[in-house]
């Protein structure tokens, strides 16, 4: 956790875990012997990558910006990112925090690894929002997107991160500057 403030903000970054993605896919047409230089691959050529979130606080709310990959998924999910995640609960604490004090929660979009911490797979199997009392933003153009995958976008989202705010009206999509 890093902390600091910026005039009457009090900014946290907190750790959300950790993923794995293919090397050639991230670093597009830079040669792998440049980039396993400082990122070496394993043997699935996938590279490590940090999910970190950032908390806003200004004294009147507490907004979260995006919630990492989440905890929702099964094991053959999480061995193909390699993920390491932990409950939303977990990844608050060192803040002092629960994520029901959480009031806003900001996707900057609906990639799994930005939002798949917004809802938490129940014992019955369906979806709740991971900070209930929180109101959870994204912009319209990337709903709309995450709604219309095709081939090339479709490992990208999962409809259970954003789809049951969206029944439960906790989903508000703005567009452009808000």
């Amino acid at each position: 956790m890093i902390r600091f403030t910026l005039g009457d903000l009090q900014l946290t970054v907190l750790p959300a875990g950790r993923l794995r993605l293919d090397g050639g896919a991230m670093f597009g047409i830079v040669p792998k012997a440049l980039w396993e230089r400082r990122r070496p691959a394993d043997s699935r050529n996938r590279i490590a990558l940090a999910m970190n979130l950032l908390l806003i606080e200004d004294g009147r709310q507490r907004i979260l910006v995006d919630t990492g990959a989440g905890t929702a998924w099964d094991e053959k999910g999480r061995d193909l990112y390699g993920l390491e995640t932990s409950p939303a609960a977990q990844i608050l604490a060192p803040a002092g925090l629960r994520p029901d004090q959480v009031d806003v929660v900001v996707n900057s979009h609906l990639h799994f690894d930005h939002a798949g911490g917004n809802t938490e797979r129940l014992a019955d199997g369906r979806f709740a929002p991971a900070y209930p009392n929180a109101r959870y933003v994204v912009q319209l153009g990337e709903l709309r997107t995450a709604r219309n995958v095709n081939e090339r976008t479709r490992g990208s989202y999962r409809s259970q991160d954003f789809e049951p705010l969206d029944s439960d009206v906790r989903l508000s999509a703005v567009d452009g500057s808000a």
